[in-house]
């Protein structure tokens, strides 16, 4: 009887969001226990839970159990309702970058994240390459640990006061250009990998592909920004929730299919939608209803299905792979945003502390991986690396940043 009822695609979906939503709130506990990002012990709550209920289990007595019931996250409705999540992930990425820090620590902060991309892309690139993939899964592995996650060097600034000091605040800055130049590299490589185009005479078509894409989102973004220092009510904000969230809504997914019309993923579309909306008045109403729906609905199935996705099989490889990476990425992004820091004119100290601090990887690094997972161009013992790579730079980065706290930063 149980097993005909989970026949029902729409039954067996609500199924599997019990299973996730519940184990989802026990990883959440654990997470703020052990001061780690959530959606890292998602991932990995969403890896044990495939190993344990996923379509290749080895522990058949449980699924017999069961009645046969897998939870698969690689096809059906769950893969489905995660690629609307990513949607609303990358959205809300790009709405939360903080403008009033680029501002304030402009050149220093893009200084220090040019040379901070330079040097970890290079040596993963070419490390990527030496392990034996080929240069395309090379670019996009690259391209993934260049985007930075201060969230756990931030609480380590905020923990011993040091949250506004200039190499805190240098941080905060390169890391918002990390993300973009990530998310630019991404959204080339999805127009001109796919079609083989690298391969081909045909590059100059993929350039101008290239060129129209980011031109329309440019031209998007001025009138939207136009449109909002034209309206002048000041009650617009506070009497128009519904209105405003709904058309955010509606935007969010009108650019999303724009940019998969263009030859982009449709979630990188998401991303420019949240950027856009960063520079209007309405980002602080956005953030305050999307935000905790994103946070409590969306995210605990986005990463955990991802994480059920994963292929553990090969474990050693994919650790062996994921520590070389991790070692290259740690290497690259503290000589690379360290140099740059000092470029800047931070004394040693301090420009160790910002190179220290722009280590770890996160929940966007993830993400460009995840889309290239769906592109095809990575498959998941590269992304299984990538997660390695992520625990890694996240417990890496804060312990080394501590080392250098004997003297407060200037």
């Amino acid at each position: 009887m149980a097993t005909e009822i989970l026949n029902s695609t729409f039954i067996r979906l609500i199924f599997e969001l019990i299973i996730i939503y519940s184990v989802g709130l026990g990883l959440a506990i654990l997470a703020r226990k052990i001061k780690q990002p959530v959606f890292i012990v998602y991932i990995v709550g969403g890896i044990i839970l495939g190993v344990i209920i996923g379509p290749r289990t080895n522990f058949k007595f449980l699924i017999d159990l069961m009645g046969g019931f897998t939870v698969d996250s690689r096809e059906g409705a769950l893969s489905q309702l995660s690629q609307i999540g990513l949607i609303f992930l990358l959205f809300l990425t790009g709405l939360e970058t903080h403008s009033d820090e680029l501002k304030r620590y402009g050149k220093h902060s893009v200084l220090t994240s040019m040379v901070g991309v330079i040097t970890p892309f290079i040596l993963v690139f070419f490390t990527t390459l030496f392990i034996g993939f080929d240069y395309k899964v090379a670019i996009v592995t690259g391209a993934a640990v260049v985007a930075t996650s201060i969230g756990v060097s931030k609480q380590k600034f905020r923990s011993i006061g040091q949250e506004e000091c200039d190499a805190a605040c240098i941080v905060k800055g390169a890391s918002i250009v990390d993300d973009i130049i990530g998310v630019i590299v991404i959204s080339v490589l999805m127009i001109l990998i796919p079609n083989n185009i690298l391969d081909q005479t045909g590059w100059k078509t993929g350039l101008i592909d290239v060129f129209i894409t980011f031109l329309s989102i440019l031209i998007i973004g001025f009138i939207i920004v136009k449109l909002d220092k034209k309206i002048k009510s000041r009650n617009f904000r506070v009497t128009h929730y519904y209105e405003i969230i709904m058309g955010t809504i509606i935007f969010i997914f009108v650019l999303s299919f724009f940019a998969n019309f263009l030859g982009v993923s449709a979630v990188i579309g998401s991303y420019f939608a949240g950027l856009i909306l960063s520079l209007t008045r309405l980002k602080e109403t956005v953030i305050k209803f999307i935000e905790p729906i994103t946070e409590i609905f969306i995210a605990p199935v986005y990463f955990i299905s991802k994480g059920l996705a994963l292929d553990i099989l090969d474990l050693n490889s994919i650790i062996v792979i994921g520590v070389i990476i991790a070692i290259m990425t740690i290497l690259g992004k503290t000589l690379g945003a360290g140099l740059g820091a000092k470029l800047t004119g931070l004394d040693n100290k301090s420009a160790l502390r910002v190179g220290f601090a722009m280590v770890p990887i996160g929940e966007v690094a993830y993400l460009l991986a995840s889309i290239a997972r769906d592109a095809g161009i990575l498959g998941y013992e590269e992304l299984g690396s990538i997660v390695f790579v992520i625990l890694i730079t996240s417990i890496a980065g804060p312990i080394l940043l501590n080392s250098t706290y004997k003297t407060k930063c200037k």
